[in-house]
C-alpha cells in the first residue's frame, strides 16, 4: 500500500541514511494531525467523492461498491507478490491458484482479467482503472504495459528505507549540494591540498562514443559532440542518459564499444513512456474558499479513469499548489484534446472542480461555474530532446532479460557478439553491464531494483563510480 508520511530533508542537508523515508514505518516521519491519521493523507477519487486509500480506515470497509472494489484492488496487488521470476524454471508447474510462472509474464491488465474472470465486467473495468491509477501510473506506464514479473520483483526488493525521500524544497537542493562539493574539491586542488580537478561542461551533448587503441593492452575512448564541434579522450566513461535517448539511438557506439546484442535487446524491451506534469496555483479567497478541509489534509489523490490520474497537493497559509501527473495513454489523450482545441488548464480545473466538493455538493472554487487559478504551467518531458519521456517502468518480458528470447541466442554465433555473454539475469542487468570494462552505464533504468526515481538514478551513479574505481585498480596498481 502507499505510505502517507515522508521524512523531509532540511535544506542543505545531504540525504543521509537518517533523512530517508521509511515507508514501512518510521519514528522520524513528520507528525500528522488527528484528522490526517484517521482519514489518511492519500485518497482515491471515484464515484464522485474522495475515499481513503487506507485499508484500516472505516470508510474503505464500507459495503458501498467503490470501497469494495478498492479492497479488491488491494487484494490483487497482494496476490501479485506471489509472482516470482526466480522460484520457477521451465520444468516447474504453476502455483495452485494458477499464478503464472515467470516465463508466462503478462501485463497487469491481463493479470486482473485472469484473477477476476468470474466477476462482472463492470467491476473488472473499475478495478483495472483503480490499479492503473495507483500502480501503473506511479510507475510511469499504463496497466496494459505494466509487466507483472518486474512489478513483483520491484515491490519485493525495493529497500524503501534508503530509496524514497523528498527534500524540504525540491531536488534542486541536491544539485546545489553537489555543485558545492565540486567547488570545494576544486578549491582544495587549487590551494595544493588536493590533486583532482572536476570540469563541468554544458551545451555539449555527446553523440558518438568510439574506441581508440592506445596501446596493445588498453582501449581508450573518444567522445564526440557534433553540436559543440569538439571531442574528448578518456580512459573510462559513464553513460547516464535517459533510456529514451538510448532507444532513439542519439548516441552512436562504434568500434569495440558497439552495443552488445543483449544490451540492445534490453534497451528495446524496457519501456520508457511519455508523460506530462500540470502545475496549478490556487489562491485562497481569490480562486478557492479560504478553507477547504480536503485540500488542507490531503497529500495525494489517485483518480481512476481521469486524465490527471494522480493529483499532488502542497499548501501554505495563502494558497494551494497542485500538480497533476499525466502519463502514457493519458498523456496521449490529453495531447489529442489539446490538438482538438481544448485547454489543458480548463481540463485540469474541471477535474479539480469535480473532485473538491463537500457533502452538500458545494464546490471549493469561488466561481464553481467557471473555476479560476492564479497560475498554470504544463511541461511535457517527451518533448525535451535530452529526456524524451518520464522514466523506465516494469515491462512485460523484461524481468527475464534475454533468457527466454528466441531472437537473442545464448551462445556465440555470427549474429551476436561474444561480449554479450553470459546472458544477463534480467534486462536491468543488461542495461547496467559495462562494455569492455571501459564504458559504464548509470541511470534509473539500470537500477536492478527497478524503482524508477531520482533516488534510483543516484544509487546507480554511485554504483557505476565504484565500478570505475575498481576497474582503474586493475591496471594502475590499486586505487584509493
Amino acid at each position: 500500500t502507499v505510505e502517507e508520511t515522508f521524512d523531509l530533508c532540511e535544506k542543505g542537508e545531504y540525504p543521509s541514511h537518517d533523512s530517508f523515508t521509511n515507508r514501512t514505518g518510521s519514528s522520524t516521519t513528520r507528525s500528522l494531525t488527528s484528522r490526517q491519521r484517521k482519514e489518511g493523507t492519500v485518497k482515491i477519487f471515484g464515484d464522485g467523492k474522495q475515499w481513503s486509500s487506507l485499508l484500516g480506515s472505516d470508510e474503505i470497509h464500507s459495503n458501498e461498491r467503490f470501497p469494495r472494489l478498492i479492497r479488491r484492488a488491494h487484494q490483487l496487488w497482494d496476490e501479485l507478490f506471489a509472482v516470482s521470476e526466480t522460484n520457477y524454471n521451465d520444468d516447474a508447474v504453476p502455483l495452485a491458484d494458477n499464478t503464472p510462472k515467470p516465463k508466462d509474464d503478462m501485463a497487469l491488465s491481463a493479470f486482473v482479467e485472469d484473477k477476476m474472470k468470474l466477476e462482472s465486467r463492470e467491476d473488472i473495468d473499475t478495478v483495472k482503472d483503480i490499479m492503473d491509477a495507483i500502480y501503473a501510473k506511479t510507475a510511469g506506464t499504463s496497466i496494459d504495459m505494466y509487466g507483472v514479473n518486474e512489478a513483483s520483483r520491484e515491490e519485493q526488493n525495493w529497500d524503501y528505507t534508503e530509496c524514497n525521500f523528498r527534500t524540504k524544497g525540491c531536488f534542486a537542493d541536491l544539485i546545489a549540494y553537489h555543485l558545492d562539493k565540486i567547488n570545494s574539491i576544486n578549491l582544495h586542488t587549487k590551494t595544493g591540498d588536493g590533486n583532482v580537478h572536476i570540469d563541468l561542461i554544458t551545451d555539449c551533448p555527446i553523440d558518438t562514443i568510439e574506441s581508440l587503441q592506445i596501446h596493445p593492452n588498453s582501449l581508450g575512448i573518444k567522445l564526440s559532440s557534433a553540436q559543440a564541434d569538439t571531442s574528448f579522450i578518456a580512459d573510462k566513461a559513464i553513460v547516464s542518459v535517459p533510456l529514451a535517448v538510448l532507444k532513439a539511438d542519439k548516441i552512436k557506439f562504434n568500434g569495440d564499444f558497439a552495443l552488445p546484442t543483449d544490451k540492445r535487446q534490453a534497451i528495446n524491451k524496457v519501456n520508457m513512456m511519455s508523460g506530462m506534469k500540470a502545475h496549478i496555483l490556487l489562491r485562497k479567497k481569490t480562486d478557492i474558499l479560504e478553507r477547504v478541509d480536503t485540500m488542507e489534509c490531503t497529500e495525494l489523490i489517485f483518480c481512476p479513469g481521469e486524465i490527471f490520474a494522480q493529483v499532488w497537493l502542497r499548501r501554505d497559509e495563502t494558497s494551494v499548489f497542485i500538480t497533476g501527473f499525466v502519463v502514457a495513454d493519458d498523456r496521449d489523450t490529453l495531447k489529442r484534446r489539446i490538438t482538438s482545441g481544448d485547454s489543458a488548464k480548463f481540463l485540469f480545473l474541471d477535474q479539480l472542480n469535480r473532485m473538491f466538493m463537500d457533502d452538500e455538493g458545494r464546490s471549493a472554487f469561488i466561481n464553481s461555474g467557471m473555476p479560476t487559478c492564479s497560475a498554470f504551467a504544463l511541461h511535457d518531458w517527451s518533448e525535451d530532446e535530452y529526456i524524451m519521456g518520464t522514466y523506465s517502468s516494469p515491462s512485460v518480458g523484461a524481468g527475464w532479460g534475454q533468457t527466454n528470447s528466441d531472437i537473442c541466442p545464448t551462445e556465440v554465433t555470427s549474429a551476436t557478439r561474444s561480449d554479450a555473454l553470459p546472458i544477463a539475469e534480467t534486462c536491468r542487468h543488461c542495461l547496467a553491464k559495462p562494455i569492455k570494462n571501459t564504458i559504464f552505464f548509470a541511470g534509473e533504468h539500470t537500477n536492478i531494483k527497478t524503482c524508477a526515481t531520482v533516488q534510483a538514478a543516484m544509487e546507480s551513479g554511485n554504483l557505476a563510480a565504484v565500478e570505475v574505481i575498481k576497474s582503474l585498480g586493475d591496471y594502475r596498481g590499486g586505487f584509493n
